[in-house]
C-alpha cells in the first residue's frame, strides 16, 4: 500500500507534511501464522532520515475468538480517539 498525501502523523506522535510518503508491506509467513509487517515513511520536512517500522504479529493457534463489548460510542473511539477519562 502507497501512501502519498496522507497528512495525519505517524504512529510516534511526529507531524507530517504534504511532502510524506509512506509505503506498506504485509506478508504472511510461517504457514499463515505469522503477519509480516514493514512501514517505510519519508517526510523530508520533518524526518532527516527515512523511518522505517518492521515487526510482526504472531497469531495463536487454537486461540478461542475475545468477545468484546460493541457499541457506537466505543466506536466512535476510534475516529475521536481516546483520552483515558
Amino acid at each position: 500500500m502507497n501512501n502519498v498525501h496522507y497528512r495525519w502523523g505517524i504512529h510516534a506522535g511526529l507531524d507530517s507534511s504534504d511532502q510524506k510518503y509512506m509505503v506498506e508491506r504485509y506478508s504472511l509467513e510461517d504457514d499463515g501464522m505469522t503477519l509480516k509487517i514493514l512501514i517505510a515513511v519519508t517526510d523530508p520536512v520533518y524526518l532527516s532520515e527515512p523511518l522505517v517500522i518492521d515487526y510482526s504479529m504472531d497469531k495463536l493457534a487454537d486461540r478461542d475468538p475475545v468477545s468484546a463489548p460493541r457499541s457506537l460510542e466505543r466506536a466512535a473511539l476510534f475516529l475521536t480517539g481516546y483520552d483515558g477519562n
